[in-house]
């Protein structure tokens, strides 16, 4: 197994062009191999430009292939026979992925779906601790200034954003009777990126159950998201919905919300036909000036420059005195102010509470850990990181840092203990990108 390399699996019908711009963006922001699985060989081929290439491989999901291939199925379809519904195929193509992939980490995702981060992906993965099976990728979906071609469904920077507030805000923007999600159109949950040999459950879409119960499941990172090109371009949008309208397609695991969209898209196209289907994917998809400034204004849509190169994870910790922290090789621990390595840190949301990692990088490269012996924080080499309890302040911008009851407090003098008691000034520190 190649430590820390990531595969991903899609399960595709689309024009060579959008295949070409998913290759072409993983690649770039190194995904160790790419599993594209044709889900109709009269439709697709494998690209000519990559049908050698070493990080690419394109199976053709034909006769072949779901009769003595790939015998993996999650219903009731005979393991000779190709399973009827879309999703059921996709679980099968992801778990076979799995199975080829030396890769460690394996996400199954959708044509239209970028994995995005700041930060390079390798250098968040090898923080993690072992016990930690997945990572959830929290959707972010995009929308467009205007009406665009097939081939330019990725050129945006647009995105909107799950979260409370937007619930709310979504009503601003769109009908009511569109019954949207938050806004969202396809999926709010995301996708997961998780532990490739670690024996499974089960397997869905947005969930990979691991067989050990002690794992961490889908822990949630916010440097780490799948930008969700949903609507596509308006043909796409409408060839999708007659598809789905005349039953072309079986997708047997839409909400109840989504089924009662698609009544209300069969009402319109039974108004105005196509025009109507048309008119339905400018009001969902189509954020132009006026309309876009608003969401931006007010947090709905953010932008996202996702063609930018990603760098080595830098997020480090700023206490209420403006001192980074640091580690001390001479002290063997945590300081706040002098020399030492900057001491980074990872948040995440385990069970919908928040949690981080601590740690700190040497001039080898080795990631050391950051453990409390109950009053100080001192480097830990173990993978087994220790996580800590990290809650937001009612003030914006800052955190405090907890364990078994005891904040982390950074003294006027540079001195950093596990042991306050009361949560004041000298309590709360900042994330900060490492200068």
């Amino acid at each position: 197994m190649k430590k820390n390399d990531i595969a991903i699996s899609t399960t595709v019908r689309a024009d060579e062009s959008i295949i070409l711009q998913f290759i072409e963006y993983h690649l770039a922001i190194g995904i160790d191999h790419i599993y594209i699985f044709l889900d109709d060989p009269l439709y697709n081929s494998p690209l000519s430009e990559y049908s050698d290439h070493l990080q690419v491989s394109f199976i053709q999901c034909d006769k072949q292939y779901w009769s003595f291939e790939n015998s993996i199925r999650f219903d009731d379809t005979p393991t000779s026979e190709k399973p009827l519904g879309i999703e059921q195929r996709q679980f099968s193509n992801y778990a076979y992925a799995r199975e080829m992939t030396e890769c460690e980490w394996v996400a199954n995702i959708d044509i239209d779906e970028f994995i995005y981060s700041p930060y390079i992906l390798k250098t968040i993965l090898k923080i993690l601790p072992v016990n930690v099976f997945s990572v959830r990728m929290l959707s972010k979906e995009a929308v467009y200034t205007q009406i665009i071609d097939k081939s330019d469904i990725f050129n945006t920077r647009h995105f909107k954003i799950n979260s409370k507030k937007n619930d709310k805000s979504a009503l601003r923007f769109y009908p009511k009777a569109l019954n949207a999600n938050g806004g969202f159109w396809g999926h709010k949950l995301g996708k997961i990126l998780a532990r490739s040999k670690e024996p499974v459950r089960y397997i869905l879409n947005h969930n990979v159950a691991p067989l050990n119960d002690e794992l961490l499941v889908a822990v949630e990172l916010d440097c780490l998201s799948l930008l969700h090109f949903e609507g596509m371009s308006e043909a796409y949008f409408i060839e999708k919905q007659l598809r789905r309208i005349t039953n072309d397609v079986v997708v047997q695991r839409l909400a109840k919300n989504e089924f009662t969209r698609l009544n209300y898209f069969k009402e319109q196209y039974e108004l105005a036909g196509v025009n109507g289907l048309a008119e339905l994917y400018r009001v969902m998809h189509v954020f132009e000036h006026e309309r876009l400034i608003q969401a931006l204004n007010l947090g709905f849509v953010q932008e996202i420059n996702f063609r930018a190169a990603p760098v080595p994870y830098n997020l480090t910790l700023e206490d209420f005195h403006s001192h980074q922290l640091k580690y001390s090789d001479s002290k063997e621990k945590a300081i706040s102010a002098g020399k030492g390595y900057p001491i980074l840190i990872l948040p995440l949301k385990v069970n919908e509470s928040g949690k981080c990692i601590l740690f700190f990088c040497n001039e080898q490269g080795e990631l050391f850990t950051l453990a409390s012996d109950g009053v100080s924080l001192r480097a830990n080499s173990s993978s087994l990181a220790k996580l800590f309890d990290l809650e937001r302040y009612h003030a914006d911008g800052f955190f405090y840092v907890k364990n078994k009851d005891k904040l982390l407090i950074s003294f006027e003098n540079g001195t950093l203990r596990l042991n306050s008691e009361n949560l004041g000034d000298w309590e709360l520190f900042e994330l900060k990108e490492v200068g």
